[in-house]
Order: structure tokens, then sequence, then C-alpha cells
């Protein structure tokens, strides 16, 4: 039986129907992958973020302690109060959203390269620009990971956490070239 009217060619029936059936499935897809997806800032992307800031703020200290130059120990301190009142935010926010964080836990992201890095640095007489680098390194993947939990984040107050985080960020990140050239004018 043949219908008068759009449909009166059973290919172009069978080709609308393949066609719409196609972007019903995309469309059902979509809204489960949305709904199910990981998409979001979970609890445990906040822990890391704290395990960061606290390796950040270990290894800033040092640089307080240890700086040769005002300067480094300048950028040092500078660093470290900032990435500890961040962290204190965070754990804060943390335990407002019922997660509490033992503080054997922030330490996970020790790293011992660093610590060897600086320590072969003291012994050479560089460890005022060798720190200057790796605070610069990782203060620049901090950056990078605040930008991308700013993009996943689904609540305002953590969208506006994770930006002012990357404005306070990109101000230390900011310092640090001012901080090398000092190192270097001086001769180390």
């Amino acid at each position: 039986v043949v219908i008068p009217g759009f449909f009166s060619n059973i290919v172009v029936f069978i080709i609308a129907l393949i066609v719409g059936g196609a972007l019903l499935f995309m469309i059902v897809l979509t809204l489960i992958l949305n709904a199910f997806g990981s998409s979001k800032v979970s609890s445990a992307d906040l822990i890391a973020m704290t395990q960061t800031q606290n390796e950040m703020a270990r290894v800033a200290d040092q640089g307080a302690r240890l700086g040769v130059q005002q300067v480094t120990k300048n950028l040092g301190v500078t660093i470290q109060y900032t990435v500890d009142t961040q962290q204190k935010q965070t754990l804060d926010f943390l335990a407002e959203n019922g997660t509490d964080v033992d503080p054997k836990d922030l330490k996970l992201k020790q790293n011992a390269a660093t610590d060897q890095q600086l320590t072969s640095a003291k012994t050479t007489s560089t460890f005022d620009l060798v720190f200057s680098q790796i605070m610069q390194n990782q203060l620049e993947g901090y950056a990078s990971d605040l930008k991308q939990l700013h993009a996943r984040a689904a609540s305002k107050s953590e969208r506006d956490m994770m930006s002012k985080y990357y404005e306070q960020t990109q101000l230390l990140i900011s310092q640090i070239p001012y901080a090398q050239d000092k190192i270097q004018s001086a001769g180390q």
C-alpha cells in the first residue's frame, strides 16, 4: 500500500526512520552520559588538590629557610603562606561537605626527587635558582589542574574557589621571573 504524500517513496521513509532513530539514540546516550559521568569535581579531586598544596608549601618552606638571597626567602614565604591558606580553605570546604582528611593523607604527594634536587643544588651553590625553577614548575602544574577543576566545577562556590586560587597562583608565577633575575644578577 502506497500512501500519497511525503513518504510515498519507501526508500525515503526508511532513510528518515534510520536518521530519526540515530538522532534519538544520540540524545538518549548524551543524557545518560551526563547523568552518570564523573565530570564533576569529586572529594577525591579536592583531596588530591590539598596534597599538591601540601607539597608546594613544604618545598616553599625549604626556600624560605635555606635560600641564600633575600629574594628567594621572600618568594618561599609568599608561596608558603598563600598555598597554606588555600589548603586550609579547601580542607574547610571538604569538612563542610562531609569529608574529613587525615593529616597523614596530605603527605602522600611528597616528592623525594625534589628534596634530592634541592640538596644537590645546596652543595653546588645553585640552591636559589633551582628552588625558583622547581616552584615555577609546581605552580604551573597546579594552575593547570585548577583550570581543569574549574571547568568541571558543578557549584558556584567550587567555581569561585578554583577561580580565586587560579588568580593567586598566577600572581605567584608572575613573581618568579623577577626573583630569577635578581638571583642571576647576584651571580648565583
